[in-house]
């Protein structure tokens, strides 16, 4: 119990103590308060009776709030992860001529860089050279893969589909857009909302109030009623325990950070916490093109197969493909365990390759 209040509860402490010199009160000074006056009481009770009363709230009220704390950023960390986890951790760059593999901080801007299919773009720029289908579903929100050519502009974190670029490395680093984005996630993660900023309100208020009314209940137990010092401590002191407003003070930022890591992986970025609050008094959502309330499910309605079983040969072929219509044209027509012996990718226009012999 004593490691409790001099190690972990010396946060808590310090934050009081700070508070008391501002001459205001937080969450802190009823934490330091309950789980002081407890550790006192529970040291008392021992040496004079034997017995320690309230150790239970002098020994696990700190570690309880801690583990919350220690939730919270954790989820917060992972929060920023998933976002950050979108970059190429090695990229591919031409240097003298040659593709070289080096790790995404060195690159500069002016270089070419490399991108194959599958790849996520690790920097904002132009293409230089080359033909791809690119997914931007995290700039726009549109599933539909788009053209990207010589002269077309691309940004970090889509992802090419078919086709390679060599593209010319514009923004690099903390400037690219993924990275902008990541920051914009840590920024949203450590800002208050204003209900938080509530609860703070609360407690400063609070805290005065639960130690006059702990004081009350002393004197009212001690003089009117006339019990013992100890008993009246004792009344006291379970008002200071059960008035301490810990599940109010994590789980408000716990559900903020757990909503923003959930928007996160769903793509959506929260810039500012503030706007999930505001969303739960949205009546209407007004979205801009088509496309951006597309899922990257696609399935397959209706088709004319003008071939007979030229459908499941192209299911064989599709399977090499990284577009989303593929996927659709596999689940739906693919029938056997086949494998092309040859296969090529043609940006915005198909794919092509051998079959059991036979070029489609």
């Amino acid at each position: 119990m004593l490691p409790v209040q001099l190690y972990s509860g010396s946060i808590f402490y310090r934050g009081a103590y700070r508070a008391l010199k501002n001459k205001t009160s937080n969450m802190d000074t009823l934490v330091s308060l309950s789980s002081g006056v407890a550790f006192a009481y529970a040291l008392y009770s021992f040496l004079q009776y034997g017995i320690s009363q309230f150790i239970d709230v002098a020994a696990l009220l700190i570690p309880f709030i801690l583990v919350g704390r220690t939730l919270e950023l954790s989820i917060k960390t992972k929060m920023v992860e998933s976002v950050s986890s979108i970059a190429q951790k090695s990229v591919s760059v031409i240097r003298d001529g040659k593709a070289v593999t080096v790790d995404q901080a060195s690159v500069k801007v002016g270089d070419l860089v490399l991108v194959k299919p599958g790849e996520s773009i690790p920097v904002d720029g132009v293409v230089e050279e080359g033909k791809a289908e690119v997914n931007e579903a995290i700039l726009t929100g549109e599933a539909k893969p788009v053209i990207k050519q010589k002269g077309s502009a691309v940004i970090s974190g889509s992802t090419v589909i078919s086709g390679s670029l060599l593209i010319y490395a514009t923004r690099v680093g903390s400037r690219a857009y993924v990275n902008r984005v990541a920051e914009f996630v840590k920024q949203a993660r450590g800002a208050k909302l204003p209900i938080q900023r509530t609860v703070d309100k609360l407690s400063s208020v609070f805290t005065p109030i639960v130690v006059v009314a702990s004081f009350l209940t002393f004197s009212a137990w001690f003089f009117v009623f006339h019990v013992s010092a100890a008993q009246a401590l004792l009344f006291s002191l379970s008002v200071l325990a059960v008035s301490c407003p810990c599940a109010l003070g994590l789980a408000t930022p716990l559900a903020i950070s757990a909503a923003i890591n959930k928007a996160a992986k769903s793509g959506i970025v929260v810039k500012r916490g503030e706007a999930l609050e505001k969303a739960s008094k949205v009546d209407i959502v007004l979205f801009d093109k088509t496309g951006t309330l597309t899922e990257d499910e696609f399935t397959v309605v209706g088709y004319k197969e003008l071939v007979p079983g030229a459908l499941s040969y192209a299911a064989v072929l599709e399977k090499r493909s990284e577009h989303p219509y593929a996927k659709a044209i596999v689940k739906r027509f693919l029938k056997d365990d086949l494998e092309p012996t040859e296969f090529e990718s043609f940006a915005g226009e198909g794919v092509a390759g051998v079959v059991l012999g036979k070029k489609w």
